[in-house]
């Protein structure tokens, strides 16, 4: 059964590239060729989008290293208020859901 499952990942990810690189019979296009990849890695919108990207998870990652070291600190530190502390602790598992909700 894992053989199978593997086997069904492996061919998507194979006919996912093969159709990347121009390669899908189906429409007949059967010539393999990176002009795609050119096209798109020399467009001013793609690249543009590609940094915002970057430039928006680099943001996050730094917003939450900083909030778990303050965190971290706060629970060695305030070990009285501990209450509080394990309030903030779980705050991120729980946002997610409520945004989740109010979208619904």
């Amino acid at each position: 059964m894992l053989c199978v499952m593997i086997g069904i990942f492996a061919f998507g990810i194979l006919m996912g590239t093969l159709q990347s690189f121009g390669y899908f019979p189906a429409i007949e296009m059967s010539e393999i060729t990176i002009k795609y990849y050119k096209e798109i890695l020399l467009s001013k919108t793609f690249l543009a989008s590609m940094s915002f990207s970057i430039y928006t998870s680099f943001i996050s990652s730094l917003f939450s290293v900083i909030f778990g070291v303050v965190m971290a600190y706060a629970m060695v530190v305030n070990s009285s208020k501990k209450r509080i502390v394990m309030l903030l602790y779980k705050l991120p598992i729980v946002v997610p859901y409520t945004v989740a909700v109010m979208l619904v």
